[in-house]
């Protein structure tokens, strides 16, 4: 994580002043990003007084507190400039800035907390410290973004364009972005179909996905647990890093020491020992192999030797009914031989154990990746409906249109499913892996794709939002849909390239880092928004707002009534049905 932050930060700084041209400008959203992450942190310290705080919560402070907090800013900063180069004051620009980029940062930041709020829909409590430490960070991005950077701005008066004079004039209608959005909504279909067709080959691999889980053999050569485990699968076996734990359990009040019972437990024993995917074999049956024959006058464990009893009992519970047998697997606990093994084992019937009145779970780290995983991905089923829908809601009425929260929304999962493609590619199927030094490890961590989507999902929207809400301004305006993307990616689309190059120089950074799982995050972060400022925003979005024309901004009467005043005058239908 440090050594992702030495290369981001810098390379971030050297962004932004290339975007602003002035340094001033250039380190206020630093500023406002590093005081985010610094308040957010010691607002976990507190929870951490009260309640188990995740570890993975401080990583996921420091990279969407950097990603955020650098992009709210960057908004606020840049509408503000804008203003200045139209002619406006000093203290009308920053109230102008603060009031239409405040509404974007306001409605991404909305779009974020709903991400990180749905962790809690996941029955894995690490995640839910970890949903805290997000919607902390979000929640007080946006606060400093709204009350301390404006006062800053003030603060700072006319030196904020230092050493120039003032800031470049608002491109209008003309220039690039302007030209491209008009070439796109003029001939549609010659850009729509090869960016559809871009898209599907990133999104179908998603099909394909499949789990993987880090282990010790993904740590650094230099660390002393991958050393350890080298020792240990050179020598040994590499499941002693996390052997099986079946637990034989009786169903009544009777004890597991019963001629039946150690019997059903010695032919469970034998069956686990000839598996040629078990190293060894040990518990419960091991103690009855060493009575022998006496193990026939044991009943409890009073009856042991007393240089057994404190043996037997880190295999035979104090009340004799359950009882511990471990496998010692060949191969490392996460592997996917030992996966399969698990779940065979809880598929088994053991039907010597269910007519000796025993019954059999099975455990232990391996078996605790499966059900981690599980849940996991099952939660995906409740967390992906439940964003879209609050998301939807709450872009219906910031915009107060149906279709275009509608396609907000869609466009935002195209992103995130693209980036499990990406991820497919390179870290499933080693596309391209040795150009980055990277082996693939055959998979996608469940954690990474629960938290890409919870992230991933409401940083898009920064951009996403962010160009509606100009296309929105120009309509109000002026009722003239065409006109008012043109304008509106004219004057976002450079800001919206400069903000996705900061967010994926900050999020490609971790791509540098010694861990796979945390190269699997940064690079799908930074791959996902630069496909999502470039093909999503600045290609898919101006086509699909062009064809649909008026209809983007059709909304029921009966809900609200008409935005502004503007909108009435402009004969357009936005407040009601548009026919």
């Amino acid at each position: 994580l440090l050594r992702a932050e030495r290369i981001g930060i810098p390379l971030t700084l050297i962004v932004l002043l290339l975007v602003f041209g002035a340094p001033i400008a250039a380190g206020l959203p630093l500023v406002l990003a590093m005081g985010t992450i610094v308040v957010t942190l010691a607002v976990l310290y507190a929870l951490s007084r009260v309640m188990p705080v995740s570890v993975f919560a401080q990583n996921a402070v420091t990279m969407v507190g950097l990603g955020i907090g650098v992009d709210y800013a960057l908004f606020l900063v840049s509408r503000c400039r804008e203003e200045l180069a139209r002619g406006a004051s000093f203290p009308s620009a920053v109230e102008a800035a603060a009031t239409h980029a405040g509404h974007v940062v306001l409605v991404s930041g909305l779009a974020v907390c709903t991400g990180f709020l749905a962790l809690f829909l996941v029955h894995i409590r690490f995640l839910h410290t970890l949903a805290l430490g997000g919607v902390a960070v979000v929640v007080t991005s946006v606060l400093m973004t709204l009350t301390l950077l404006p006062s800053l701005l003030l603060l700072i008066g006319k030196k904020l364009n230092w050493p120039r004079r003032s800031s470049h004039r608002p491109s209008g209608d003309g220039g690039l972005w302007a030209r491209w959005a008009r070439e796109t909504m003029t001939r549609p279909w010659r850009y729509l179909i090869p960016t559809l067709l871009l898209l599907a080959v990133l999104v179908i691999p998603t099909m394909r996905l499949k789990a993987w889980n880090m282990g010790a053999h993904d740590l650094s050569p230099a660390m002393e647990a991958r050393q350890g485990y080298e020792l240990l699968d050179r020598n040994f076996a590499a499941g002693w890093m996390g052997p099986i734990a079946i637990l034989v359990k009786s169903r009544d009040t009777g004890s597991v020491w019963t001629e039946e019972r150690e019997n059903a437990v010695a032919t469970i024993y034998s069956r686990l020992a000839s598996d040629p995917r078990a190293h060894f074999v040990g518990g419960f049956p091991h103690l009855l192999a060493v009575l022998g024959p006496a193990r026939t006058l044991v009943r409890t464990r009073s009856d042991l030797p007393a240089a057994m009893q404190a043996a037997s009992a880190q295999v035979v519970s104090e009340d004799g009914r359950s009882a511990l047998i471990f496998v010692v697997p060949r191969s490392a606990p996460e592997s996917e031989e030992v996966m399969t093994l698990v779940r065979e084992l809880r598929a088994e019937s053991w039907k010597e154990a269910r007519d000796a009145g025993l019954a059999i779970q099975v455990g232990g780290f391996s078996a605790s990746i499966l059900d981690f995983d599980s849940e996991l991905f099952g939660s995906l089923k409740r967390v992906i409906p439940i964003v879209l829908a609050v998301t939807f809601i709450a872009l219906m009425f910031a915009f107060r249109s149906i279709v275009v929260p509608l396609k907000a929304i869609t466009m935002n999962l195209i992103s995130v499913l693209a980036a499990y493609g990406f991820l497919v590619y390179v870290f499933q199927e080693g596309v391209g892996a040795g150009l980055i030094g990277l082996v693939p490890p055959g998979g996608l961590n469940s954690f990474i794709v629960l938290m890409l989507f919870t992230i991933l999902f409401g940083l898009s929207m920064d951009y996403e939002v962010f160009l509606l809400s100009r296309i929105r301004e120009e309509y109000q305006r002026t009722g003239d849909n065409s006109k008012s993307v043109v304008t509106g990616l004219s004057q976002t689309g450079g800001l919206i390239t400069s903000a996705a190059l900061i967010m994926v120089v900050l999020f490609g950074s971790f791509g540098f880092t010694r861990l796979t799982a945390t190269r699997e995050f940064g690079l799908g972060l930074a791959f996902a928004v630069a496909l999502d400022a470039t093909v999503i925003r600045v290609v898919l979005v101006p086509i699909l707002m062009g064809l649909l024309g008026r209809a983007n901004w059709w909304f029921p009467a009966a809900f609200l009534p008409r935005p502004t005043d503007g909108e009435q005058r402009s004969g357009q239908n936005v407040g009601g049905d548009a026919g």
